[in-house]
């Protein structure tokens, strides 16, 4: 008896840093997404990725196998930071260091 799975959420994040294992894991997740009842967020600073970074190679594998949506986020000055409760390196006012 097969049983559905339930949809799913796959967070990866700081893959700029991915060694090649955790690489080969969205190169498994990209190549299975038209069957996987998932969500799979990439988060990653395209300022570290180089013309011949692995991870670049990966996403141009994984966008050509799946429907892909990217987001440009800004990056966090100190203001806004602060303005959303985070101190110098992410610090919360109160909390335990």
């Amino acid at each position: 008896m097969l049983v559905a799975c339930p949809p799913a959420i796959v967070v990866l994040e700081d893959m700029h840093l991915a060694d090649e294992a955790t690489l080969d894991v969205l190169r498994v997740l990209g190549g299975r997404a038209s069957t996987l009842h998932a969500l799979v967020i990439v988060t990653y600073r395209d300022d570290a990725l180089d013309r011949w970074h692995p991870l670049r190679l990966v996403l141009a594998d994984v966008g050509a196998a799946a429907p892909v949506t990217r987001l440009k986020l800004p990056r966090l000055t100190p203001d806004r930071r602060r303005s959303h409760g985070g101190g110098p390196r992410g610090a919360r006012r109160g909390a335990v260091p």
